[in-house]
């Protein structure tokens, strides 16, 4: 097996651990494999237009906001009252975000960053990536939920990237006992456990606007009130709902909870997406969730990333080549044969399996794991689509 893209050092910015077309043999597969890098990206006849949706621009600008957060967890455990600097956590996340303009095709989350010893970290960065994936689906809604802002900055989804970097940032200040306790369960019942929200926001508010601070706040608020804290900061009681809630930990809610679907306490590997959006669908996930951000969610999170290793009811193996938010589950796949067989590119490149067309065929597992019980399909032709949400001329002002 060749790779297809370097290797990124998990927690050091810069850091190259493999090269591109590196031959991995078994020790260098062991190594990465104890470093908890989920995947690697390796060559395979007729699907190197893979790539651009892996594109290296994408991947260094998340690493680097992933070294960031490194970085401030340190501080931040070396001295309780170390400053945050803001204006190049915020210099950084514009970045990723113009890489994610200019990169258009690389901006979906088909890869977890990964691996490191400190899971927050990938969380954080992770989350980070996402919330603006959202955001930049999410930007007429954006412009409607901010309507005492101009346009251009309503739509401005920097500092929502600040807030998801951040939102847990108050966890470093619970007990030890405690952050035990949610690594080995993640019980959001714990009341001890919640006391981070409200951490978090004491460390930050004096310095990020209001919106950005009350984002890490309110990221476990629900869209049917049943979140904390309430309207008086209480941790055990209701929270505030709808459209109560900022549209800011509105998304951020739902970045965070796709992310912990797909890393649960108690699981060695990560969930497949489909899985994580399939559970976001059902009771009581799916009141927690601004229905519209959801959508946004699945535009921006493939629930067959392209590049994905799957299996349909037939028996065949395929490799995910194209997918539509309209229908998750039924993305065009290519067949590629069983491991270790040879297959020409140019077959590739010619056969497609539109599931789409082949109601009669589904995927049934990704990556050696069951999906059959998790795929979800529209109830109607545009059921998962975007609404199209326009200001009025008073919203807009």
């Amino acid at each position: 097996m060749k790779l297809a893209l370097p290797v990124q050092h998990p927690e050091r910015f810069g850091t190259v651990l493999l090269r591109r077309g590196y031959v991995l043999d078994d020790a260098s597969v062991a190594r990465l494999r104890a470093m908890a890098l989920p995947e690697v990206w390796i060559e395979y006849p007729g699907l190197a237009f893979v790539e651009k949706y892996i594109n290296p621009k994408v991947t260094q600008s998340r690493a680097e906001v992933s070294s960031i957060l490194a970085r401030i967890i340190a501080r931040t455990e070396r001295d309780a009252n170390a400053k945050l600097d803001y204006p190049a956590y915020r210099k950084t996340i514009r970045g990723l975000l113009h890489t994610i303009v200019d990169q258009p095709e690389a901006a979906q989350y088909v890869q977890s960053l990964g691996g490191g010893g400190y899971a927050m970290t990938r969380h954080a960065a992770d989350v980070c990536f996402l919330v603006l994936l959202i955001g930049l689906k999410l930007d007429s809604y954006l412009i409607v939920q901010r309507k005492r802002l101009p346009a251009h900055r309503a739509k401005d989804v920097v500092n929502l990237g600040l807030a998801a970097l951040l939102h847990d940032i108050g966890m470093l200040d619970l007990d030890e006992s405690t952050r035990e306790r949610w690594r080995e369960n993640q019980d959001e019942k714990d009341v001890a456990w919640r006391a981070h929200v409200r951490l978090g926001y004491e460390r930050v508010q004096k310095g990020i606007d209001a919106p950005t601070a009350s984002a890490i706040l309110h990221h476990h608020q629900h869209y049917d009130g049943s979140g904390f804290p309430d309207a008086e900061g209480c941790l055990d009681g209701e929270g505030v709902a709808g459209d109560d809630i900022h549209i800011f930990a509105r998304i951020l809610s739902a970045a965070d909870m796709f992310d912990r679907f797909r890393h649960p306490a108690d699981a060695i590997l990560q969930e497949p997406a489909v899985r994580a959006l399939a559970r976001m669908q059902r009771e009581p996930y799916v009141s927690w969730i601004d229905p519209i951000v959801f959508k946004a969610l699945l535009a921006a999170a493939p629930a067959y990333p392209p590049g994905t290793i799957v299996r349909l009811s037939s028996g065949e193996r395929c490799a995910v080549v194209a997918w539509s938010s309209s229908d998750p589950c039924r993305p065009v796949v290519a067949p590629i044969g069983e491991e270790g067989e040879e297959l020409p590119g140019a077959e590739l490149t010619s056969r497609r399996i539109v599931l789409g067309e082949r109601r009669d065929l589904v995927i049934a597992e990704v990556d050696g794991q069951d999906v059959s019980e998790d795929n979800f399909f529209p109830d109607h032709p545009g059921d998962f689509d975007l609404p199209w949400v326009t200001p009025s001329r008073d919203q807009a002002a």
